[in-house]
């Protein structure tokens, strides 16, 4: 695998052609240990299946999967709310 270490304009190259591509970015502490191809690789298939985990995640809350008779009540300033109604309107 090619090293990074050496060469500070390919690395810079090769991160920011994957976070373009990827559309992710490279927080920096982790630049350090981004030495070669390989810890680049697995960086960025690491966060993706991350971001992957946690959008199923997201996905199987239970409030993404409510039946139809549901509602979730909200807050509007404070005060409770039914979604769609103003504070005032609720208890009318």
């Amino acid at each position: 695998s090619v090293s990074l270490e050496s060469d500070l304009k390919l690395k810079f190259e090769v991160l920011t052609g994957c976070e373009r591509h990827f559309g992710l970015t490279v927080p920096h502490k982790a630049l350090a240990h981004l030495v070669d191809a390989d810890t680049v690789a697995r960086f960025f298939d690491t966060a993706l299946r991350d971001l992957e985990a946690a959008e199923e995640a997201r996905k199987a809350h239970w409030t993404q999967n409510l039946p139809a008779n549901v509602e979730i009540v909200g807050y509007d300033q404070g005060k409770r709310t039914a979604r769609g109604k103003s504070s005032s309107s609720i208890y009318e």
